[in-house]
């Protein structure tokens, strides 16, 4: 992405980043009017000015940048990834303390942090004054950038092989479109309700189009990047970033070990992700509506004494602990979709040890506990699940449930098998000889 205040400066320097194959997203700046957030969200390259408020010489640049971090804070989002942030300047000191300047905001949001703050100057791409080209290759200075990290290089290539391996994607189901007699205005769309249809159900594909067609494409995807084109060598980029890492890894922390767990297994909600009560897999609080006799217990202190803490090493009425209830069901969830009850599995965010180890199944436990993950700031816990305590709610009573997150599908696959496998256990009596 461009960034400037000189219109002939912002389409010159995009039309150079084009030429290369990149797609280059162009923002004339104005200082009355931000633009709009969204096309700064897959940012990976932002190219802007120093000096986007006037162009007087001064000797104090704070203004210049308090305005940089300005734009960073309004339109960098959490979710945007990594990006590498160039400023075009010809004194290379200005953006050394552009960077101390902005150490605060990096501290205060992290996701803004770039990967590097480099200058470049202007006057080696364009003509300044007519703004033409001067026919120095600004890719190769960018490639150069990226590769200074190789491991956000890596990730970078592997977007970049998932743009193209859903392009070639649509690119298959285009053509095969064009073998039905079909109308030629809605024959893409046929072909999509033919997949998907033979990858939920006829019975399944109306409660959830969107997923019913992401089950039958994701294969296609999975397929291309496996198999990248003939002359393409996809893996010189991992190489770099995975040889130079030693084979006996640093031993991680509890905090890392958290950090990491959540990243596989947990959805946060943000203002940019709303997770909903009937989400497969979301976790919310109990509800009122709870009556611990249906289990046979008096209350939510009787299911700790002796449910929990006969389950988990180490564990008392003390622990830390909160009660909630986790949505669950059968491996396919559009089978969840249906009319009826829907299964939700009673559990326990359990708080971490103090001493940095994990908490424990008991040798002859039939439950189930997850990896220790960080939900939320500051609060890392593990998940336990008694198998035999699952109730049921219906459509209407989740949409009112308060949600603390997601767990993920892996994990949540886990969950259900262990549950499944726990009813689904033989019993048989047997003599051995002693």
């Amino acid at each position: 992405m461009v960034l400037d205040d000189n219109e002939k400066h912002l389409h010159a320097l995009a039309d150079a980043i084009q030429t290369l194959g990149s797609a280059c997203a162009r923002v004339l700046y104005r200082i009355e009017e931000d633009a709009d957030p969204k096309l700064f969200a897959s940012v990976r390259g932002l190219f802007m000015d120093l000096q986007l408020q006037d162009r007087a010489f001064t000797s104090d640049y704070k203004k210049h940048y308090a305005e940089i971090a300005r734009i960073l804070r309004a339109m960098i989002s959490e979710n945007g990834g990594p990006y590498v942030l160039i400023i075009w300047t010809d004194n290379a000191q200005h953006v050394d303390d552009l960077g101390t300047y902005l150490e605060t905001l990096f501290i205060e949001l992290p996701y803004t942090r770039p990967v590097a703050i480099l200058p470049l100057s202007k006057t080696d791409y364009i003509d300044v004054s007519s703004g033409l080209p001067t026919g120095r290759n600004i890719g190769i200075e960018v490639a150069a950038l990226l590769a200074k990290d190789p491991g956000v290089n890596a990730l970078v290539q592997w977007e970049t092989d998932v743009l193209e391996a859903s392009s070639r994607v649509t690119a298959d189901l285009s053509r095969l479109a064009r073998f039905f007699a079909d109308p030629k205005e809605s024959r893409v769309a046929v072909l999509l309700r033919r997949l998907a249809t033979e990858a939920v159900g006829t019975k399944n594909i109306r409660s959830d189009y969107r997923a019913a067609v992401h089950t039958a494409l994701v294969p296609l995807l999975q397929d291309h990047l496996q198999a990248p084109l003939p002359g393409v060598d996809p893996s010189a980029a991992w190489d770099t970033a995975l040889e130079q890492t030693p084979d006996l890894l640093p031993k991680l922390n509890s905090k890392q070990v958290s950090e990491l767990n959540a990243s596989l297994h947990w959805i946060r909600p943000t203002k940019d992700y709303e997770v909903l009560p009937d989400a497969w897999g979301s976790v919310s609080k109990l509800d009122s509506s709870l009556n611990w006799a249906d289990f046979g217990l008096v209350d939510q202190d009787d299911y700790i004494a002796n449910v929990l803490c006969k389950n988990i090493k180490g564990t008392s009425q003390s622990t830390k602990v909160e009660v909630v209830q986790i949505r669950v069901g059968a491996a396919c969830d559009y089978a969840q979709k249906a009319t009826g009850p829907v299964p939700l599995a009673v559990a326990v965010l359990v708080d971490a040890r103090t001493d940095n180890k994990v908490h424990e199944l008991f040798p002859n436990s039939t439950a189930w506990v997850s990896p220790m993950m960080s939900i939320a700031k500051e609060r890392d816990v593990q998940i336990f699940v008694d198998p035999r305590f699952v109730r049921v709610r219906g459509h209407a009573q989740l949409r009112e449930l308060n949600v603390l997150g997601r767990v993920r599908e892996q994990l949540l696959m886990e969950l259900v098998a262990s549950i499944a496998q726990h009813g689904a256990r033989p019993g048989i009596v047997r003599f051995t000889q002693k």
